[in-house]
């Protein structure tokens, strides 16, 4: 009897040991996930804000022109009125052949200011209809004004932003406050893929899984319009659900341009494929 009892509570013993295991790779799991998930948000977005930034800085925008792409892919239309320009863009799978992501719907920007005038205020109201990347909806507003005391500085703000993936999931980001410094290919403006950039900030959200998260960015991010991906860079994740708040962290690398990160959590580290580039 005295043998019976002590296995039964030897096997007691073991299945708490592995649900609790199993809840903790579940948990995990969801980590790695929700940083692969944002991951590829912020591609996302950042695809956008270099559509954005390319368009605005063309000469031909300065001078009130309109145009469209060689394929007629993609149309931009101006109406320009005292200090406030508004673009409108097209596109019809349009595809820029340097990192292969293809666009639909419109973008729309208005523009106070002037972006070639250093001394004045520079400000950009990004909305989108019926806007695709990849397939992935994009909706939000988003607004990117120049710093009043260095000119290769913009504060970007995002309200109500959502990504709705094409499996039908979706990603929110209430609230994103952003500092992008232009710091390569200004003394370019007509040649767009030299141009270098770094982001920091945080953003808030509910992930894929319904989860809410915040993110900050630790180690300033590094972005190059000839790459599909953030080449280097650190994000402290935290994920809060019924549990309590986690938290991961996403190293991009040092530099290279590939698509492989590193999820710390709890000091085990775990190799990710970042997704929304080629």
């Amino acid at each position: 009897m005295k043998t019976n009892y002590v296995f039964r509570m030897f096997l007691m013993a073991l299945m708490v040991a592995v649900v609790s295991s199993c809840r903790k790779e579940k948990d995990t799991d969801i980590l790695v996930s929700n940083s692969e998930d944002d991951a590829e948000v912020s591609a996302i977005f950042n695809e956008v804000d270099d559509e954005v930034g390319g368009i605005s800085t063309l000469k031909s925008m300065e001078a009130g022109l309109s145009g469209y792409d060689s394929s007629g892919s993609k149309v931009v239309t101006i109406d320009s009125s005292g200090n406030q320009t508004i673009i409108t863009v097209t596109y019809n799978n349009y595809c820029n052949g340097r990192n292969l992501r293809i666009k639909n719907g419109k973008i729309i920007i208005t523009i106070e200011g002037r972006y070639a005038d250093v001394a004045s205020a520079y400000r950009k109201e990004v909305t989108f209809q019926n806007f695709t990347i990849n397939g992935n909806l994009i909706e939000g507003t988003r607004v990117i004004a120049k710093d009043s005391a260095n000119p290769y500085v913009y504060h970007i703000t995002l309200q109500n932003g959502k990504i709705t993936f094409t499996d039908g999931t979706s990603c929110t980001r209430t609230v994103e406050t952003r500092t992008r410094t232009w710091t390569g290919g200004y003394n370019t403006p007509n040649f767009l893929w030299d141009d270098t950039y770094t982001i920091e900030g945080t953003a808030s959200g509910v992930n894929r899984q319904g989860k809410s998260y915040t993110h900050t960015i630790t180690t300033p991010l590094q972005i190059s319009l000839d790459c599909p991906w953030i080449k280097a860079g650190v994000i402290r994740f935290e994920v809060t659900d019924d549990k309590g708040t986690r938290e991961a962290t996403l190293d991009y690398g040092t530099g290279a341009c590939d698509n492989i990160g590193t999820v710390t959590i709890e000091g085990k580290t775990y190799t990710i494929r970042l997704r929304g580039g080629k």
